[in-house]
């Protein structure tokens, strides 16, 4: 179960909630059936942390340490079904965008027009700009 003081100190932010951690290695903080969903706590030190059933949906857990963490049944569920992974590669002016398909019979049916199509023009595209 979540302890209120535990919490509270999450919601002054990561880098207060960093400080607080290093300060203090020996407690196990309880933030179990917490609602985290939509926070962005990239870069948060979990480590050690009671997060069972904690609802993280839609929250960014990027870069976050959650070594020795205690997790069981929380939510990490997104409305997208993109790859997090692949987030960052769309920077690079090479990189397709992402195509979201429903179901196997939908991507077979449209991988000419949505990804064999894309990615021959994009080839064409940086071969004129390489020369």
């Amino acid at each position: 179960m979540v302890k209120q003081k535990y919490l509270n100190r999450l919601n002054r932010g990561v880098e207060e909630w960093n400080k607080w951690k290093m300060q203090h290695r020996e407690i196990r903080p309880l933030l179990g059936r917490a609602n985290l969903s939509g926070i962005d706590l990239s870069g948060i030190d979990l480590s050690d942390t009671d997060l069972s059933k904690v609802n993280f949906s839609h929250t960014n857990l990027s870069n976050a340490n959650l070594s020795g963490t205690f997790i069981r049944s929380a939510n990490l569920n997104e409305e997208k079904k993109e790859y997090a992974m692949f987030q960052d590669f769309s920077r690079y002016h090479w990189v397709l965008p992402t195509y979201c398909y429903k179901d196997q019979t939908s991507l077979l049916t449209s991988i000419k027009t949505h990804i064999i199509k894309p990615a021959e023009q994009k080839a064409k595209e940086l071969e004129v700009s390489n020369n």
